[in-house]
C-alpha cells in the first residue's frame, strides 16, 4: 500500500510538471507570435511567419513564459499561504492592481492626444514588473474560495486579470517588436544586418530570417526569400 501511493503521488507530480511544461510552451509560443507578427507587419512582411516553426517561436518569447514561470510560482506561494486571508488579498489588490488599473485607464485617454503614451510606458521594466506582480495579485482574488463569492468583486478581478493578461502575452511582445523595428529602420537602416551575393554588388538589408531562410529587403523596399547556401554573405556593414 505504501509503494502504491508513492507511486500515485510520483504520478500526480509528473502530470502536474506536464501540465506545467505544457502552460509554459504556450505562453511562450503566444508572445514570439505576436512578436514576430507586429515585427514582420512593420516591414510588410507578415506573410513571412509560415516559415516559422513552433520551436523558433518558442525561443522569441520564452523571456515572457519565464516571468509567466515566476508569476505562477508566487501564485502558488500567496493561495496556498494558510496567513494570506481574504482582508489580505482584498488590501494587495488595492496597494497594487488598482492604481494599476488608474494608470492604464490614463494612459490610454492621454494617448489620445499624445502618440505612443502607452508604448513608451511598455518599454519601462518596472511598469512589466508591476504588470507581473499585479496579475498574479488579480489571480490570487479570483482563485481565493471566499472572495469568489462576491459576485462583483470575482468580475473585476477577472476583468483586471484579462487585461493584464492581454498586456504580458500580447502588449508586450507588439511593443517591443515595433520598437526594434522602428530602430532598424532608423538612419537610413544603418543598423540593419547586410547580405551580399557572391559576384553582386547589390546590397540587400536581412529583415528576418526562419527555418533555414531568410528575408531580405532590397532598396527599392522589395521583398525576397534566399537560402543562404546559394552563395549569400551576411555582414554588418556594406562593403
Amino acid at each position: 500500500m505504501g509503494n502504491s501511493g508513492e507511486l500515485s503521488n510520483l504520478i500526480d507530480f509528473l502530470g502536474k510538471l506536464a501540465g506545467c511544461s505544457v502552460l509554459f510552451l504556450g505562453v511562450a509560443f503566444c508572445a514570439g507570435y505576436f512578436y514576430s507578427s507586429a515585427y514582420l507587419e512593420f516591414f510588410d512582411a507578415r506573410w513571412f511567419l509560415s516559415c516559422f516553426t513552433f520551436i523558433e517561436f518558442v525561443v522569441r518569447g520564452i523571456w515572457n513564459a519565464v516571468y509567466g514561470a515566476i508569476g505562477l510560482v508566487v501564485l502558488v506561494v500567496v493561495t496556498q499561504s494558510p496567513v494570506v486571508t481574504e482582508q489580505h488579498l482584498l488590501w494587495m489588490a488595492r496597494i497594487v492592481c488598482y492604481p494599476f488599473f488608474a494608470l492604464f485607464a490614463v494612459i490610454i485617454f492621454y494617448d489620445e492626444y499624445s502618440n505612443g503614451a502607452w508604448g513608451s510606458v511598455y518599454k519601462s521594466y518596472w511598469v512589466m514588473s508591476w504588470t507581473l506582480l499585479s496579475l498574479v495579485v488579480a489571480a490570487a482574488n479570483c482563485m481565493h474560495p471566499v472572495s469568489s463569492g462576491h459576485v462583483i468583486f470575482k468580475v473585476f478581478n477577472v476583468a483586471l486579470f484579462s487585461v493584464l493578461s492581454y498586456s504580458v502575452l500580447v502588449g508586450f511582445p507588439i511593443v517591443h517588436a515595433q520598437e526594434y523595428a522602428e530602430e532598424l529602420a532608423d538612419n537610413n537602416r544603418a543598423k540593419m544586418m547586410k547580405a551580399y551575393k557572391e559576384g553582386f554588388a547589390e546590397v540587400h538589408f536581412v529583415v528576418d530570417s526562419a527555418n533555414g531562410k531568410i528575408l531580405l529587403l532590397n532598396k527599392d523596399t522589395s521583398l525576397m526569400v534566399v537560402e543562404p547556401t546559394d552563395g549569400w554573405r551576411i555582414s554588418k556593414s556594406i562593403r
